[in-house]
């Protein structure tokens, strides 16, 4: 599996070569070339880009996460490929017929397992009081969150944790919502490769959003963007947009090691890329045994050096 992150901020072509992704960075300068079985994750930031169809192709074989900015350079595409599993019209009917109570059951053990990285984040930046409080949608979820306690306990995170409105054009949003959609695109091609439709969730169900299922595996992870995010916005000016160095700051994140809780992996470290395919793994195997337990999870611990 790769773990190589390109960032084509300013690449003027991308083609495909005896297996290496070459990149042409100006006129009359030699080619980069990366193998393909190198390489993680592409990110487009440079609108005039030539990228050839074949090079697509390759991508998309090669289960390659493309990731496409907008004219704020943030993610606002991805390739997700469906060329790699073999029985996905079986993938699709085990979705669509997992019963209510599991589908509920699933998302109560990806709720409290949020919350509880919330906490955890809460505690370490001195938030005692907060961190206590949040104990109390923790404990009160039911199967499935009628109550929504899940939004509760947000309240109670960022009205502790965070300096400015979640919804303004401030700095610390923008860091988070790029951490955010590399690990959406991430979570969503591995969906893909296992078989399993993006837009079939198992709490979130927007008609519009072709990415329920990785909205829904990303709740957990959140707090692990937040501590990076905030960790850098404290070492900045807050008036400064997000530029490069900021975006590199949360890329790095997906080659830091994650510790896992649940199913068989329970205590183990990986990287984000690869325990972003563990949380997938995990999730059909409990979907296919019609049980809970085996749906591994990220726990929050400090990854800020």
């Amino acid at each position: 599996m790769g773990w190589r992150v390109v960032v084509c901020r300013s690449v003027e072509a991308i083609k495909v070569r005896n297996g290496q992704l070459a990149l042409k960075v100006q006129e009359g300068q030699d080619e980069l070339y990366i193998p393909v079985e190198d390489i993680d994750t592409v990110i487009l930031e440079n609108k005039p880009t030539n990228l050839t169809l074949h090079a697509l192709q390759i991508l998309a074989q090669a289960n390659i996460n493309l990731v496409i900015s907008d004219e704020s350079n943030l993610p606002c595409a991805t390739l997700t490929s469906f060329a790699r599993h073999s029985r996905q019209l079986d993938m699709l009917k085990l979705q669509m017929s997992s019963k209510l109570p599991l589908t509920k059951s699933l998302w109560t053990k990806i709720c409290k397992q949020k919350i509880d990285n919330q906490k955890a984040l809460l505690l370490l930046h001195g938030h005692n009081k907060s961190a206590q409080q949040i104990l109390g949608p923790l404990t009160r979820i039911k199967s499935g969150d009628p109550g929504n306690q899940e939004a509760v306990a947000a309240r109670i995170y960022f009205r502790a944790l965070w300096p400015v409105s979640r919804r303004s054009e401030h700095l610390l949003n923008s860091l988070v919502n790029y951490g955010y959609a590399l690990f959406r695109s991430s979570l969503a091609r591995h969906c893909a490769a296992h078989g399993l439709s993006p837009a079939v969730g198992i709490h979130h169900a927007a008609s519009l959003n072709p990415f329920n299922l990785a909205d829904d595996l990303l709740e957990p992870f959140r707090s692990i963007v937040d501590e990076t995010a905030l960790a850098y916005y404290t070492s900045r000016n807050a008036s400064e947009s997000l530029d490069a160095s900021g975006k590199n700051e949360m890329l790095g994140l997906l080659n830091k090691d994650i510790l896992l809780t649940g199913g068989s992996r329970k205590g183990e470290r990986a990287s984000a890329s690869i325990v972003f395919k563990l949380v997938v793994q995990s999730l059909v195997e409990a979907l296919q045994k019609r049980d809970i337990k085996p749906l591994v999870l990220p726990v929050f611990e400090s990854i800020v050096e």
